[in-house]
């Protein structure tokens, strides 16, 4: 396949933000006559914010973006690890847009997100191997940095797919933590990385828009967008806290795990707090309630999602 490998990594960082968020800014139109002609609605549960038949093919438009990007742009042979995630993502996407089908269960659900963090962790020998200070502990064995590892993934894949309840809300963070991560991976000269983020904010930002502005035509993400993201996301977390923080332009010590937490602060911490509040009251931590963050404010604004994102972003 013919990459843009000759380009300065500034400008293929750009040209590949740009052209993932050209494809679904192109395509958006057509996604979605699609589920209109096909009946592909978002389902309405006890914790859904929305009325209505709205597509849910919102992860279908952004995983076409990243993956049409990724493949042209990014140089996968310098990344060992990419192939993996590549086939990692792939796994999450289709679960996911089996999921916003079928409506599948969730041990089935997490047994597919096991087995695509499995591929990664395990073929591309991917894990955490430093914790950077922190707990007082630095270099650790390989069978504790797995373990840490798929805690992560899992984790944070269905926090992000827990908040995913607002408009806007779960993509606004997504492009909010990718820039983060892009902007740490450019100013470390890890260009491929860079790009790879630079790809999913270009994916995301066309179904952000129809997302939050869209009227007549408004799509929702779906597990199909969630997931992969979340799967994504994790992948940038690993990496983030396998870099090395400190240089000479940065002589403290940095716990690169804090960091990476607290750049996915919001849902992880919302999570924890309704799966606490779920136990405290004898019910299963994955009962679908309406205590979410995002819920509490939908009552104070009335209702009012732009609100409630521009609030919480």
């Amino acid at each position: 396949m013919y990459q843009f490998n000759i380009l300065p990594d500034e400008i293929r960082l750009i040209a590949a933000t740009i052209f993932a968020f050209a494809i679904g800014w192109t395509f958006r139109k057509q996604l979605f006559l699609i589920a209109v002609r096909n009946k592909f609605f978002a389902r309405t549960s006890r914790r859904s914010s929305h009325s209505g038949h709205v597509p849910a093919v919102g992860g279908c438009l952004i995983f076409l973006s990243f993956i049409c990007s990724f493949l042209l742009f990014s140089q996968v042979g310098k990344v060992p690890s990419f192939q993996y995630a590549l086939l990692g993502s792939m796994i999450t996407f289709f679960i996911g847009f089996y999921d916003d089908l079928t409506n599948i269960s969730p041990i089935k659900k997490l047994f597919g997100e096991i087995v695509a963090v499995a591929l990664l962790v395990f073929g591309g020998n991917y894990f955490f191997t430093d914790l950077h200070g922190l707990f007082g502990a630095d270099i650790i064995p390989p069978s504790l940095g797995i373990a840490l590892t798929f805690i992560t993934f899992i984790g944070l894949i269905n926090a992000m797919n827990l908040i995913d309840g607002v408009n806007g809300l779960a993509s606004g963070i997504m492009m909010m933590d990718c820039f983060a991560f892009g902007a740490w991976f450019y100013y470390k000269g890890n260009i491929e990385h860079a790009i790879l983020c630079g790809i999913l904010i270009g994916a995301i930002a066309p179904f952000f828009i129809y997302n939050v502005f869209g009227q007549r035509s408004k799509m929702f993400m779906g597990d199909s967008g969630s997931l992969v993201i979340g799967f994504l996301l994790s992948f940038l977390v690993i990496q983030f806290c396998e870099t090395q923080l400190d240089g000479n332009k940065m002589p403290l010590r940095i716990s690169a795990p804090g960091i990476s937490f607290s750049i996915m602060a919001l849902p992880v911490l919302d999570t924890i707090r309704l799966m606490a509040f779920r136990w405290m009251q004898g019910k299963s931590p994955f009962f679908p309630d309406k205590n979410h963050m995002h819920h509490k404010l939908l009552t104070n604004f009335i209702n009012n999602h732009i609100k409630v994102t521009a609030t919480m972003l």
